[in-house]
């Protein structure tokens, strides 16, 4: 789907290729204008986002120590 890759493109010039899930939690709570799209795509494309960020396992959020063996 083009608009949520278009929204996906807009959260990696803010956060950058490297962030955690605490950033992007942030920018979504902050960001309530973020755009005009649907509620349903921003939510697909943080979702979608989400699944890059650092301390992301599968659905849960690595621990400190765990990050550390994974980089």
């Amino acid at each position: 789907m083009r608009a949520s890759e278009d929204l996906v493109e807009q959260l990696r010039k803010r956060l950058g290729s490297t962030f955690t899930l605490e950033e992007l939690a942030d920018l979504y709570a902050s960001s309530p204008d973020f755009t005009s799209d649907p509620a349903w795509l921003l939510d697909a494309a943080f979702g979608r986002y989400a699944r890059e960020a650092a301390d992301y396992a599968g659905g849960r959020r690595l621990s400190d120590s765990e990050r550390v063996g994974r980089a």
